[in-house]
């Protein structure tokens, strides 16, 4: 019986299996665009708060967002968040994470999202409000 149990533990080791990168762990607080481990997350939030919030603490003002058109990732990505100070990130889960549009301001972040993020991602909420059409 004890073999059997050893036997099992040491298969994933035998099969070079590895645990997750730590980058699947939950961050503590957003980071810049070029430090961020999450670039593959398929569930988004965005949010709009000062520098270094703990989005876990808030509520976004865009949710249940999903990554809907993945042919658009790159572009979307490079036009919208690559040298671009104005937006943090932090990983939430494997799949999940956070975006928080630093202070942006209602009319702002509408303009992010309407003409640059909706090419990769979709939302189905915007604060208390289902968007039609979307998720």
């Amino acid at each position: 019986m004890k073999l059997a149990a050893l036997l099992i533990l040491l298969v994933p080791v035998v099969a070079g299996i590895e645990a997750p990168p730590s980058g699947y762990a939950c961050a503590e607080f957003p980071v810049p665009w070029e430090q961020f481990q999450g670039k593959d997350a398929y569930s988004w939030k965005i949010y709009s708060a000062p520098s270094g919030t703990d989005l876990r603490t808030i509520k976004p003002k865009y949710y249940d967002c999903r990554a809907a058109f993945p042919d658009n990732k790159d572009e979307m990505f490079q036009r919208t968040f690559v040298n671009n100070n104005q937006f943090e990130f932090q990983r939430f889960d494997s799949v999940s994470i956070g975006v928080n549009c630093i202070d942006c301001t209602e009319p702002m972040l509408g303009n992010y999202f309407e003409t640059k993020i909706t090419d990769y991602i979709q939302c189905g909420m915007y604060e208390d409000t289902r968007l039609d059409g979307d998720a």
